[in-house]
Parts: structure tokens; C-alpha cells; sequence
């Protein structure tokens, strides 16, 4: 797929899902990160030696992770991270652990207050890491820019995304419910 199109995606989604948070869910949309700038993902790439899938550099041009907490969750409690969190849990990960439980090449987008993370591989696709479980990619989405679209179709339907969870707002803030 081309590169154009897929930062078309990436943008669409996104679109999507900050009209939804300013029309729900202010304090959400507050807490995303500004974007980042080319030489910005590209310093962070070269350190650490793999290129970034383009929907991912797409996404970071966009918003480069979350502010805080109340910032963006992706389902179901994932704050987005930007290019100082990727760099740093790519850098540890890197250095304690080996495969098969973690790949050099995994870029996490997405991190948890428990150790997880959300990843995406060589081939683009989304993982969610565990240290004492691994990395596992069933059930989620072939690529970022799909996730974002499906979180934008759950925003905008309240159907549940990714399984069971559902948007819910409560007092300015977007949270995900299971159902």
C-alpha cells in the first residue's frame, strides 16, 4: 500500500476521533501530545536501528503520545506514548530481555501502568507485550491505521472495539468499559 495512502488513513482516523473527543470528551482531547516533527522520528529511528512503520510516523506526526493520564487511552487502558517513552521502553526491553520474548525490531506505540505494551512489528502489525508472557498479535488489528480506525468507529457507533470495550466518557475524559 502506499505510503500516501496510508498517511491518509492515519489522518482520516484521527480526524474522526478528535472531532468525537471535542464534542465528548474535552479533557481527553487536551491531554493528546503535539506532533512531532520529522527529524524528531527520525533521530529516535536511528538510535534504534529500524524504521518505523509509516502509519506510526503518520500517527506521531499527528500526536506524539499522551500528555498525562488523561490523556488517550487505546482500549483498553494503553496511553499512547511518544518518542521519549518508545525510545526508552524499546531501550530496556532491548537490553534485559531476548527472544522469543522480545524482538529488536518491535516498536512500542502504547504503554500500560503494569509493564505492557502495546507494539508493532517488523511487518506493521499490533502486538500487545507482556515481559513474562511475550508478545502476542491474535485478535488484534494487521496494522495501526486500522486500530485507529476502529477506535473511531467505537467513538462513533459505541460499539464495542476490540473485543468487548466500550467508549465511555465520564466527567470530560474517555474511558473504555468492558461490556
Amino acid at each position: 500500500m502506499p505510503i500516501d495512502h496510508v498517511f491518509r488513513r492515519v489522518d482520516a482516523a484521527w480526524d474522526r476521533i478528535e472531532d468525537w473527543l471535542e464534542a465528548h470528551a474535552p479533557i481527553t482531547l487536551a491531554g493528546l501530545g503535539a506532533y512531532a516533527t520529522q527529524g524528531e522520528i527520525d533521530a529516535v529511528q536511528t538510535r534504534m536501528g529500524t524504521a518505523f512503520p509509516p502509519d506510526l510516523v503518520a500517527s506521531l506526526l499527528r500526536h506524539n503520545g499522551a500528555l498525562d493520564r488523561l490523556g488517550f487511552f487505546f482500549p483498553p487502558d494503553f496511553t499512547g506514548a511518544g518518542l521519549p517513552e518508545i525510545l526508552d521502553a524499546w531501550t530496556t526491553n532491548s537490553q534485559v530481555l531476548e527472544p522469543p520474548l522480545w524482538d529488536r525490531s518491535y516498536v512500542p506505540f502504547a504503554w500500560t501502568g503494569d509493564g505492557g505494551l502495546l507494539v508493532l512489528d517488523g511487518k506493521g502489525r499490533v502486538g500487545e507485550f507482556y515481559a513474562e508472557d511475550g508478545t502476542t498479535f491474535e485478535g488484534l488489528p494487521p496494522s495501526l491505521a486500522e486500530f485507529l480506525e476502529r477506535i473511531a468507529d467505537s467513538l462513533q457507533t459505541g460499539e464495542p472495539c476490540l473485543g468487548d470495550h466500550v467508549p465511555i466518557v465520564s466527567e470530560g475524559r474517555l474511558e473504555w468499559a468492558e461490556e
